[in-house]
């Protein structure tokens, strides 16, 4: 490694790392004040706190690493432009690209990271966060008022169960699809009903059919139709409550065998979300070398004594523009509009191409 890799690389570290604390301190107290009276009502151990802010800390780091990045590559060009050290290094034939590569190689360095912790860290933080919120901070509160769409769930017995609502406050899905599989994972048996009702203990399903599958998914005799009945199972309601959720606690391998069970069992809409999901999660490290890219050029042309200033506010408009961009396009892929990956890696795209041409022109 040479000097000025050292040089430039002690120069993003130190920003980075008050960052980094910083955005996990501010997120922390933010989440502890808004849970204080909670915890003032159920008298919380601090140890309680303590075990679950441990497990909170992996998920604002993978969440806030990219603004992180962005911040420390603006303010530390911003101070080595101040310094008039942009303008020796340059004088001594340095190339753009060359004063770039080491942040960039830290930008592909600090994404690694964030891969590494998102796929082995974060899943099993955010088991135990969820754990620790139902058992001790959120005793009696759910989101019984909720009514949640397109809900797809597993149940232990290995059926399928699909929804288009479910509403917790009434234990009551509606559109309900059930299939079942053989030892083979290929369905059998296909249950449908207008409504499903949870009491005592199995579902009540109302107005609906029966269909034997053959091993193509061709329906075998005639329909059995039914008013009501009863249909024990594992699903219970809680478990379409925590089933958005469990998404967010798989790692990339998990969610990609999720969907191949999925895949021509459930809606469209289900397939959609998740395969976003997937892909967001694959993304969104590489946004740490995004925000270089776009940001280095807006410090590197600014007057010398302004950059540090200027540049930690361009960092918060950049940020919030990527951001919003983000959830924009994705969204767009939860609703069909954008095909899922195309929605995810739309926006890195763009903005990694506007950030080669700033590169480009401030050359």
């Amino acid at each position: 490694m040479k000097i000025l890799d050292r040089y430039l690389g002690k120069a993003f570290f130190v920003p980075f790392m008050i960052c980094i604390l910083t955005f996990s301190s501010v997120a922390i107290v933010i989440d502890l004040f808004n849970r204080l009276d909670e915890i003032l009502k159920l008298h919380t151990p601090l140890t309680t706190l303590l075990v679950f802010y441990l497990h909170f800390i992996p998920f604002t780091f993978v969440q806030t690493s990219p603004i992180a990045v962005l911040v420390a590559c603006l303010y530390s060009v911003g101070l080595l432009n101040k310094h008039h050290e942009l303008t020796a290094m340059r004088a001594s034939g340095l190339s753009l690209a060359r004063i770039l590569s080491p942040l960039l190689f830290l930008g592909l360095l600090v994404g690694a990271v964030s891969f590494v912790v998102n796929e082995t860290v974060v899943p099993s933080a955010m088991v135990k966060l969820t754990a620790i919120k139902e058992e001790k901070l959120e005793v009696g509160k759910t989101s019984k008022g909720k009514v949640l769409k397109n809900v797809a769930l597993f149940a232990e017995e290995g059926d399928l169960y699909y929804a288009t609502t479910f509403e917790p406050k009434k234990k009551l899905l509606r559109d309900l699809v059930i299939l079942r599989d053989n030892e083979q994972h290929i369905p059998i048996l296909k249950i449908q009903a207008r409504e499903a009702r949870w009491a005592e203990g199995s579902w009540i399903l109302s107005r609906g059919s029966k269909y034997r599958l053959d091993l193509h998914g061709k329906i075998i005799g005639e329909p059995i139709l039914f008013i009501k009945e009863r249909f024990p199972s594992s699903a219970k309601p809680e478990e379409f409550l925590k089933a958005r959720l469990r998404t967010e606690m798989m790692n990339t391998r998990e969610l990609r065998a999720y969907l191949k069970k999925l895949k021509g069992k459930a809606a469209p809409s289900v397939i959609r979300r998740i395969m976003v999901e997937l892909h967001q999660k694959i993304a969104f490290p590489f946004v740490n070398v995004v925000t270089i890219l776009i940001g280095f050029p807006f410090v590197f042309r600014e007057k010398r004594g302004t950059g540090i200033l200027r540049g930690v506010g361009i960092s918060g408009v950049l940020s919030f523009t990527f951001y919003a961009s983000f959830i924009i396009t994705s969204n767009l892929g939860t609703q069909g509009i954008l095909l899922p990956w195309l929605s995810v890696w739309i926006t890195h795209f763009v903005f990694g191409a506007a950030g080669i041409l700033l590169l480009w022109q401030a050359r």
